[in-house]
C-alpha cells in the first residue's frame, strides 16, 4: 500500500525528480551529523567511509511508521469502521518481516535473532493496541483532516547554492477546520521514551522546526497557524513505577520567531561550512568533537578507526 498521499488545500503532490548529476541532497541527518561531530559528518560524506549497519532498531522503527500510517490513513480518508477493523498486530508482523529481509539483504547477513524479534513485536503490538483504543483522544476526526502522509518537501537548501537539495518527508499533516490550524505530526519510537535532556537536544527536536519552515514558505502558510508535535512511542514501561507511564507521549518543541532564526543560522552555517558556491563539498578537514565524557564517541561507527580519527585529535566540545 503506497501512502505517499496528500489532499485538502495541497493537491496531488509529487516527489521531486532529483537529477543526481548535477544536484546534491542534504537532509536535516547530515546536519545533526555535523552538529555532532563535524569529523563524523566528513568521513561519511565527503571521504565516502560509509560503514555498512543495520539494526533491529531501525527495522521495528520503519514498521511501526507504516502500520501506523496506515490505521491513520484508514481513520480520516476511508472510514473510522474500517479503520478499526484492521488487524494492526498481523499488519506489524508482516512489515517487520519485509523490512528486516530487505535489510538482511542490504547488510549482507543476520543481524538480530528471533527472541529479538519477537520482544520488539510483543512491544509494538501493546503501543498499537494502546492507540486503537485511544484513537479518539490521539486523533479525533471530528472537524479534523488529513491532508499530508509522506508529505514531500524538497527546497533549496540556499539559494547561493541552487543545487543543494534539503531533502524532507512530513509523516503526517492535519488541518483543524474550526480553529484553521495545521499540525505536522513526527512519529518517534524509544525504547524509554524521551527524557528531559532528549526534549532539550535540538539536534533532535529542530527538525520538526525547520520542517515547519519550509512547509509554511512552501505552501504559503501563516506560522503561527502551524503547531509541531512529536509523537512518541513508548517500548518498555516500568511496572514498578510510583506514578502512571503511557505508551505514548507527544511533546511540542519551541517554535516561534527566535527559534526559527536561531536555526536558520545555525543550518546556513553548516552550508557555508561544508558546500562550495557551486554546491560540491568542501575538501577540507574538521574537527572531531568527542562529547562530554566521549559520548560522541560511543555511539560513532568510526570510533575504533583510528587511522581516520586518531583519538589524540579528538576534543571535548559541548
Amino acid at each position: 500500500m503506497s501512502l505517499t498521499y496528500a489532499s485538502g488545500v495541497f493537491g496531488l503532490v509529487v516527489e521531486k525528480e532529483i537529477n543526481w548529476e548535477t544536484e546534491k541532497i542534504v537532509s536535516f541527518s547530515q546536519y545533526t551529523k555535523y552538529k555532532k561531530c563535524p569529523k563524523q559528518w566528513e568521513l561519511r560524506y565527503v571521504r565516502k567511509h560509509k560503514v555498512p549497519s543495520q539494526s533491529i532498531s531501525f527495522v521495528y522503527g520503519t514498521a511501526m511508521h507504516r502500520v501506523l500510517q496506515e490505521f491513520i490513513h484508514a481513520c480520516y480518508v476511508r472510514a473510522v469502521k474500517v479503520a478499526n477493523e484492521m488487524d494492526l498486530s498481523k499488519r506489524l508482523m508482516e512489515l517487520m518481516k519485509e523490512e528486516y529481509q530487505l535489510a538482511v539483504e542490504q547488510h549482507g547477513s543476520h543481524f538480530s535473532t528471533k527472541e529479538e524479534l519477537a520482544e520488539y513485536y510483543k512491544d509494538g503490538c501493546e503501543i498499537l493496541r494502546h492507540i486503537k483504543s485511544k484513537r479518539t483522544a490521539y486523533f479525533s476526526t471530528k472537524g479534523v483532516s488529513l491532508v499530508g502522509v509522506e508529505l514531500p518537501l524538497t527546497v533549496t537548501a540556499d539559494p547561493k547554492r541552487p543545487t543543494v537539495l534539503l531533502q524532507q518527508h512530513l509523516d503526517l499533516v492535519f488541518y483543524d477546520k474550526t480553529s484553521k490550524r495545521y499540525t505536522i505530526l513526527d512519529i518517534k519510537t524509544a525504547k524509554k521514551g524521551w527524557n528531559k535532556w532528549k526534549r532539550q537536544d535540538k539536534t533532535t527536536t529542530d527538525q520538526l522546526v525547520l520542517y515547519k519552515k519550509h512547509f509554511c514558505e512552501k505552501f504559503n502558510i501563516d506560522q503561527d497557524k502551524v503547531d509541531i508535535v512529536y509523537f512518541i512511542l513508548r517500548q518498555k514501561i516500568d511496572e514498578d513505577s510510583l506514578w502512571p507511564i503511557k505508551r505514548v507521549a507527544q511533546f511540542s518543541p519551541a517554535s516561534g520567531k527566535v527559534s526559527m532564526r536561531s536555526l536558520e543560522k545555525s543550518f546556513q552555517e553548516f552550508i557555508d561550512s561544508c558546500f562550495d558556491k557551486d554546491g560540491n563539498y568542501i575538501d577540507k578537514s574538521h574537527p572531531a568533537f568527542m562529547g562530554k565524557g566521549g559520548f560522541n564517541c560511543r555511539f560513532c561507527e568510526y570510533e575504533e578507526m583510528t587511522d581516520l580519527c586518531p583519538r589524540e585529535n579528538r576534543i571535548e566540545h559541548v
